[in-house]
C-alpha cells in the first residue's frame, strides 16, 4: 500500500511524495516471522532471539531482509509472563519458511535462542563456504528450536572452513523432525545433522529427535572427528543428558574417528 502526502512546491505548484506503508512479515499472526527468500535467511542474523525487534544498524535486516517492517514484524502481542497487569507488546517467537529455498551462501551466523519452523520446506543446493557452521545455523542455544525442515543435496567442500554440519554447527537446544539428504559435507570436523551435541550442566543438553540423514557424503580421511548424525557427542553433565530419539543415518563416512 502506498500513503501520498500532498503539499505545495515553489511557486505554489502541488505535489504528492509517495510514502510506503509498514510490511507485515506476519501474515498468519501466528508470532513467527515468515521467510520467503535466502536474504531473509541470512538477515536473522540481526534477530537472534527471534523477537522481531531490531534496531537501525542491522543492516541485513533493514536493507535485503525485512525492508520496512512494521513494529515486530507484524507479530501480534502478548503476554509473556501470563501476568494481566503486565502490558501486551508485539513481539515474535521465532520463525518459519514458507516456500522452498534453493542456493543459499549464508546462514544464520552467532547463537540462535528462538524457534524455526520449516513447515516441511527445504533448503535446496546450499554452497555456503565462507565460515564455519551449518546450512540453517551457526549456534543453536539451550532454548532454541529448529523443526521441520529438510536439507537437500548440500554442497560444503571448501576444506579450508573445518567445522560444518547440515542442519546446525553446535546444538544444545532442541532439532526435531528434520532430515539431510544427498550432497556432500567435507572438512576437518563434520556431521550430517551437527558437528557436536553439547550439555551445559545449568542449561541443559541437546535433542535429535525423529530426524535423518541420507545418502549424503560426511568427512574426509585422515582428519579430525565426523559423524553421520553428530561428530561428537557430550552425553551429559550434571544432571542435564543429550538424547537422540528415533533417528538414522545412511550414508558415507570418511574418517579416522566417527
Amino acid at each position: 500500500m502506498l500513503l501520498f502526502a500532498v503539499g505545495l512546491a515553489a511557486g505554489g505548484v502541488r505535489f504528492a511524495a509517495a510514502q510506503t506503508a509498514p510490511i507485515d512479515y506476519d501474515i498468519d499472526d501466528d508470532g513467527l516471522i515468515e521467510v520467503r527468500n535466502n536474504n531473509q535467511l541470512r538477515a536473522i542474523t540481526d534477530d537472534l532471539n527471534g523477537d522481531g525487534i531490531v534496531t537501525s544498524s542491522s543492516a541485513y535486516w533493514n536493507t535485503t531482509g525485512y525492508p520496512n517492517a512494521m513494529t515486530a514484524a507484524g507479530c501480534p502481542g502478548r503476554d509473556h509472563d501470563n501476568d494481566p497487569a503486565t502490558s501486551v507488546e508485539a513481539t515474535c517467537i521465532g520463525y518459519e519458511l514458507t516456500q522452498d529455498l534453493v542456493g543459499p551462501t549464508h546462514n544464520i551466523g552467532g547463537t540462535y535462542t528462538a524457534k524455526i519452523v520449516g513447515n516441511g520446506f527445504r533448503i535446496v543446493n546450499s554452497t555456503f563456504e565462507a565460515e564455519d557452521g551449518g546450512v540453517v545455523a551457526n549456534i543453536l542455544d539451550y532454548t532454541g528450536t529448529i523443526e521441520g525442515i529438510g536439507v537437500v543435496n548440500p554442497s560444503l567442500t571448501n576444506q579450508n572452513v573445518s567445522s560444518k554440519a547440515g542442519i546446525v554447527r553446535r546444538l544444545q537446544g532442541d532439532v526435531i523432525g528434520v532430515y539431510v539428504q544427498g550432497g556432500s559435507i567435507l572438512g576437518d570436523s563434520t556431521g550430517g545433522i551437527t558437528r557436536s551435541v553439547t550439555t551445559n550442566a545449568a542449561q541443559g543438553g541437546g535433542l535429535i529427535a525423529h530426524s535423518y540423514v541420507l545418502g549424503t557424503r560426511i568427512g574426509l580421511q585422515n582428519l579430525d572427528s565426523h559423524g553421520g548424525l553428530a561428530a561428537t557427542w557430550e552425553h551429559s553433565r550434571g544432571s542435564y543428558r543429550s538424547t537422540c530419539v528415533n533417528s538414522f543415518f545412511s550414508g558415507w563416512v570418511d574418517s579416522n574417528s566417527s
